[in-house]
């Protein structure tokens, strides 16, 4: 296998994307609604990145993720998104999801189950909150509503950073990287 450097490339469009979101979460802080995007930056790698480079990527940016927001204790993103980008890497090549509306799905899925992880590890760790699933509830439709406005955005973004770089662009592909 040769090995390109092409998940540098992922690496810090997910630490765009996450320096990004925390801009507007500062700027809602206000209303208290903080959006949730981190299941977007499981996708590209696995999408268009061999499996080991795409868990470099994927567990590099749990550590830039957990370095940048107090969610809770450092290592927790480390483990859950590893596990989360395995997951998401064998059903994605397992049943073959490779139309536009499988990725955007996926997304929203990843992101769903990203989510109610990281509020249920908040949760339990700081106590019992009643207003648990109403919180819940408001920060799922807030992100999902900016997940589908940035998604198609953000992929585009590191498909260009691919081009631009010289690395084998993605949208030339028939389909995406497929395990041997």
């Amino acid at each position: 296998m040769q090995f390109k450097f092409t998940w540098i490339i992922c690496i810090f469009a997910n630490c765009l994307l996450i320096y990004l979101t925390q801009l507007v979460n500062h700027s809602l802080g206000a209303i208290a609604l903080p959006l949730f995007t981190l299941g977007l930056t499981l996708i590209f790698p696995v999408l268009y990145l061999p499996y080991l480079q795409g868990l470099i990527a994927t567990l590099i940016t749990a550590l830039f993720f957990d370095s940048t927001e107090a969610i809770s204790s450092f290592g927790y993103s480390y483990y859950i998104l590893g596990i989360a980008f395995t997951t998401v890497y064998c059903v994605y090549h397992h049943f073959k999801l490779y139309s536009p509306l499988h990725t955007i799905l996926l997304i929203q899925f990843t992101n769903l189950s990203l989510l109610i992880t990281y509020h249920l590890i908040l949760n339990f760790e700081n106590g019992f909150n009643p207003h648990f699933f109403h919180k819940l509830f408001q920060v799922v439709i807030a992100s999902k509503i900016i997940l589908l406005l940035i998604s198609t955005w953000f992929l585009n973004l590191q498909a260009t950073l691919f081009h631009t770089f010289s690395f084998h662009h993605p949208s030339t592909k028939k389909q995406p990287h497929s395990p041997k």
